[in-house]
């Protein structure tokens, strides 16, 4: 299903909220048999490169895991237990609600949070 966010100010808007908002003001969400959630959205690649827009597509797994996959190839991986650890060391909002973990997923590829894993496919 596609819907219509709010175009995203800067490359910290797109997080502020649990309605991830898209570049270009749309996002497909697809809800998947198990509970995931995928949602999809045009981005920056980065905070460094912000003259590249990519498609991420985030997996919000019924455990509270998540996974974003862009259109590169990157992937990024945190569990349940360091979602909760950020979590409680900043915002203390309920799972599911917070968003501290999205900004931690979205550093810059080489700085390090713990249990947040980064791939890429090729």
């Amino acid at each position: 299903m596609y819907q219509e966010t709010d175009e995203a100010e800067d490359e910290e808007d797109f997080m502020d909220t649990e309605l991830i908002k898209s570049e270009d003001g749309w996002s497909t969400l697809v809800f998947l048999p198990d509970g995931c959630q995928v949602k999809s959205v045009q981005f920056y690649k980065s905070r460094e490169e912000k003259d590249r827009i990519v498609t991420k597509h985030l997996f919000l797994r019924s455990d509270y895991s998540a996974v974003i996959v862009d259109s590169d190839g990157d992937f990024r991986v945190i569990s349940t237990n360091a979602r909760s650890a950020i979590n409680e060391e900043d915002e203390r909002a309920r799972l599911g609600m917070d968003c501290n973990y999205l900004q931690q997923m979205y550093s810059p590829e080489g700085e390090y949070t713990p249990g947040v894993y980064y791939g890429h496919l090729s």
